[in-house]
């Protein structure tokens, strides 16, 4: 399918989200650039997100909502709405995460003056924690760091084709970025603080942090097919920037 010129379709798996979700959903009726799409998929959990969302259903047709009989995961999720976004653009949100009120015009804006396949912005979290947009990303650049709010990308699919995103237990987001990046494409960095997500407490707990470093390892090592000694040196260079960025949370 031809995606539709300059359509946002704005991928989000919902998974027992139901109070923030109409937060999510306020801050995409207030975007000033309008020609969007949200494509939700309710990942079998019966939770109150569907009722929050049924009389938004009923008046704004931009709003799509997609039910699995079974749990699929969030990685599967998320392919699933890939799958039906009908859009040139496509971004990621989550049921917890806001946008501010210009971030689609500013963001799109930025990307059609320099011809940008790939774009991110600066974000905040609701601990008030500031994260900057670097300028631009490389695959070297981002392997150790991966600095890209999930929440902030918009990538044009008339540069990077269609795309899917690949299995993993975490860190999803990040893999999908570097087989991106594999192709030869960069990301480039609005450096405008144009979003919020929801830094989870259990980010912070021991449980947490363990189960992020396995995955980037598994990263490393079986999606990337990194020898042992080139996962060493880059998991090395992840701990520290995970360290210093975020207290050892991906």
């Amino acid at each position: 399918m031809n995606p539709i010129k300059d359509l946002v379709s704005i991928i989000m798996p919902v998974h027992t989200a139901s109070s923030p979700l109409k937060r999510s959903l306020e801050s995409l009726f207030a975007q000033t650039y309008k020609d969007w799409e949200l494509i939700m998929v309710n990942d079998a959990f019966s939770d109150e997100s569907k009722a929050i969302i049924e009389p938004y259903l009923e008046k704004d047709k931009r709003l799509k909502w997609i039910d699995m009989k079974q749990n699929n995961g969030i990685e599967k999720t998320r392919n699933i709405a890939l799958d039906r976004a009908r859009g040139q653009y496509i971004a990621f949100m989550d049921p917890s995460d806001t946008w501010d009120t210009g971030k689609l015009e500013k963001q799109l804006k930025f990307m059609t003056a320099n011809a940008y396949g790939f774009s991110f912005t600066g974000y905040r979290t609701t601990k008030g924690r500031i994260v900057k947009a670097l300028p631009v990303l490389n695959t070297k650049e981002l392997i150790v760091n991966n600095s890209i709010g999930y929440l902030t990308v918009i990538i044009d699919r008339r540069s990077t084709g269609d795309f899917v995103m690949p299995e993993a237990k975490s860190g999803q987001d990040h893999l999908t970025w570097l087989m991106l990046m594999k192709q030869g494409i960069k990301a480039y960095g609005l450096n405008e603080i144009l979003a919020t997500t929801n830094e989870e407490n259990v980010k912070s707990t021991p449980t947490y942090k363990l189960r992020s470093a396995r995955s980037q390892w598994e990263i490393y090592r079986c999606k990337l097919g990194l020898s042992f000694i080139m996962s060493s040196i880059y998991f090395i260079q992840y701990v520290y920037h995970s360290i210093k960025n975020t207290g050892f949370n991906s």
